[in-house]
């Protein structure tokens, strides 16, 4: 009879290719914002590959309008809007997290906060980009005048006796 010839794939049963995959997320707080309120980012990069990553390059590009205060850690580099970050040596399932302090701005509108990572051989284009809207409406509250009115109501409330004296 005829001869069936079978040919093997080397890839069957094997485990996926092993390499670097690096992925970006950011979050909030607050989410929404009043004008002028704090607001902090979180931006983490993660090794979601099967080696370790030695160097990833984190850029954060900050919304038009906000004001930079600090980052913790500092960002290596400063270029217009973006905060560039250096992850070193994150292991496998591991991440590197930043917390970058801004201020809102003083109009309305919504700001648009942009990660992106870059790392030498990454094979997953994908998940190396995340961004994070933040609406900032005219009539939300501003947490800080929240705060301030709150001391000044507990001092109108205080009874005389307990009042403070500058003596």
């Amino acid at each position: 009879g005829p001869e069936v010839l079978v040919l093997a794939n080397p890839e069957c049963g094997r485990s996926p290719i092993a390499g670097l995959d690096v992925a970006a997320s950011v979050t909030a707080t607050p989410n929404p914002a009043g004008v002028f309120d704090g607001i902090t980012y979180i931006v983490t990069a993660t090794n979601a590959g099967t080696v370790p990553t030695s160097n990833i390059t984190v850029t954060n590009t900050l919304p038009p309008g906000v004001t930079f205060v600090d980052a913790v850690p500092a960002p290596a580099s400063i270029v217009g809007s973006d905060l560039i970050f250096t992850a070193r040596d994150v292991p496998v399932g591991g991440s590197a997290s930043f917390a970058i302090h801004v201020r809102a701005p003083l109009s309305p509108g919504t700001i648009v906060d942009q990660v992106r990572l870059s790392a030498t051989g990454d094979f997953n284009a994908a998940n190396v980009t995340a961004s994070i809207d933040i609406p900032v409406p005219l009539n939300a509250p501003n947490h800080a005048q929240c705060a301030v009115a709150d001391v000044a109501k507990k001092v109108r409330d205080t009874p005389d006796d307990n009042a403070f004296s500058a003596t």
